[in-house]
């Protein structure tokens, strides 16, 4: 990550950039860690392109939100008073009632089912030895695998149903409410018993593959009523044979081939498409093809270590960091840069040192957690304006001017507007010319985080 300081425009407004993809774009990966002719990070381009039934699609919505928003081919002379049409569905009311109903029904059965427990002394969550009721049966040998892969006692590993009981054979002293106390008694230990547990195979999927356009997930089962999962090996696990049919038969099945000594065994996967990683560039589709060989020959070549050991501004900064700051800035046109570790530290370490005490942060409302903690962080003054719209942006500067400070009216020292290059959690365009027209009118600095757009945005490197 990098933070840039330079001349904005012709204009004298300065402008701030933090970048959080320098490092990972075309142009500078090529000058800063080695140059591989013709080689733009993409892989492998025979291979099949896993969006081909929404290509058409996607890259409609591409150029009109980049003609929207980045090229603003929009008409000039339409007043901004009018507000930019939001492109987020509106919640029904239908949806939003049905949506809480159905949490209010789980939670009123969750609080009967442990009222009934503790009178009845019989529930899911009391250990037990009884014998398992449910859908996922794994064989004599798989269950004896699961055990030892679980350093665990047999009984714990046994499924728990609602018709168990309590009973002294569990070996557990603490499952004896009368010997000891709960050691969770609130909403949180509630919502994960009888909310989250219905539903966790959804969440915390592990993959087996590298994070590329697809990926290949592990299948897992559970035999205790989804209290806990288990990574599902070989088919031949599975005791049931419609089970096994089920999965055979599945359009997306396939089988990791053993891999010993860490994976000596076959495991079920399925085949699924990659919508929670940034990989614009390709980088993460194969490192060995990709940049593997250009960044440890950056190590080797000037034989210096991983790490420092030290701060930057002390003994930390080394031939190859003034190396690549200098490739940064000449990359963005910029005056000088400074290269961090990460993303969030770019943001949540440099809002402090630009903004302080008598300072005003205006800070779009959909701005990323880094920069919120940044801004707090900083002791300046927050305020924030409606997603991506230059007018309520106006209207907050200029009342800020107009009033400067509370209870002292003085004026503010600074005034740093903050924003996204594009909106990681969204995917939208930043507004940006519109926000940079505002800001120059009233004489705001612009801070722009372009963790998600520079390197990935056409021959300008970034959408600004």
């Amino acid at each position: 990550d990098a933070l840039v300081i330079g001349e904005g425009d012709s204009d004298s407004v300065p402008r701030v950039v933090s970048d959080g993809a320098a490092c990972r774009g075309g142009h500078l990966a090529n000058g800063a860690i080695g140059n591989h002719e013709g080689d733009d990070g993409l892989g492998d381009g025979n291979a099949p392109d896993p969006f081909a039934d929404v290509r058409e699609r996607m890259e409609e919505l591409s150029r009109r939100d980049k003609a929207r928003f980045a090229l603003h081919s929009r008409d000039k002379s339409s007043p901004r008073s009018k507000k930019t049409p939001s492109s987020h569905p509106e919640i029904t009311t239908f949806a939003a009632i049905t949506t809480y109903l159905g949490y209010i029904v789980l939670i009123i059965a969750g609080h009967v089912r442990d009222i009934c427990a503790s009178l009845f002394r019989k529930g899911r969550y009391f250990r037990s030895t009884g014998r398992s009721k449910f859908k996922f049966q794994l064989n004599d040998k798989a269950r004896a695998r699961a055990r030892a892969n679980f350093h665990a006692k047999p009984s714990t590993l046994q499924t728990i149903d609602e018709s168990t009981s309590l009973s002294p054979s569990t070996g557990y002293p603490s499952d004896d409410p009368a010997r000891y106390a709960p050691l969770l008694k609130s909403w949180e230990n509630f919502y994960t018993r009888r909310l989250y547990h219905r539903i966790q195979d959804c969440f915390n999927r592990p993959i087996a593959s590298r994070p590329s356009a697809t990926i290949s997930v592990l299948e897992r089962v559970s035999f205790d009523g989804n209290k806990t999962m288990s990574v599902l090996g070989p088919l031949s696990d599975l005791a049931d044979p419609a089970l096994r049919a089920s999965y055979l038969s599945g359009r997306f099945y396939d089988v990791l081939p053993a891999d010993p000594p860490h994976h000596p065994r076959q495991r079920v996967v399925r085949t699924c498409l990659n919508l929670g990683s940034y990989n614009y560039l390709g980088f993460a589709d194969d490192w060995d093809a990709t940049c593997k060989s250009s960044v440890l020959s950056s190590l080797t070549r000037r034989r210096l270590p991983s790490s420092a050991s030290s701060p930057r501004a002390e003994f930390g900064t080394t031939s190859l960091h003034a190396e690549v700051e200098a490739i940064v800035s000449s990359f963005l046109g910029k005056d000088d840069a400074i290269v961090l570790n990460m993303g969030f530290n770019t943001n949540a370490t440099i809002l402090p040192t630009l903004a302080s005490r008598g300072d005003l942060i205006v800070s779009d409302e959909l701005n990323h957690t880094s920069i919120v903690n940044g801004a707090r962080a900083s002791g300046a003054a927050i305020r924030t304006f409606a997603h991506n719209d230059s007018c309520d942006l106006e209207g907050i500067l200029r009342e800020a001017i107009v009033w400067g400070q509370p209870r002292t009216r003085r004026p503010w020292n600074r005034i740093l507007v903050v924003v996204e290059g594009i909106y990681s959690m969204e995917g939208e365009y930043c507004d940006l010319r519109n926000i940079v027209d505002v800001c120059k009118k009233y004489g705001a600095y612009v801070y722009l985080d372009e963790a998600h757009s520079i390197g990935a945005m056409g021959e300008a490197h970034s959408i600004g």
